[in-house]
């Protein structure tokens, strides 16, 4: 069994990122792609899974917030919500 983890963009989430600065675009590009990478050589012990499913996480960049979820049981770093952070 492969370690490896993918990146899976949720349903509209490749459209709100496309629209984002080519420099925005990259970026979060590379830093999913890390996340995925991390994921995979964690070779730590997997919390336990919540009934809800897996856990919500979040980065901020450039004032752009990426929500994403690991899901270990199909392998892929989920892309749930991706947009503009709020300003107060």
């Amino acid at each position: 069994m492969t370690n490896e983890y993918k990146v899976h963009l949720g349903t509209g989430i490749e459209g709100r990122i496309g629209r984002s600065r080519a420099s925005v675009r990259a970026a979060v590009g590379d830093s999913l792609r890390n996340i995925a990478i991390t994921a995979g050589e964690s070779h730590g012990r997997a919390p336990a899974f919540s009934k809800m499913g897996p856990l919500m996480r979040f980065y901020v960049y450039e004032g752009f917030r990426v929500f994403y979820q690991l899901d270990q049981r199909t392998r892929r770093v989920m892309v749930v919500d991706f947009g503009v952070m709020p300003v107060r």
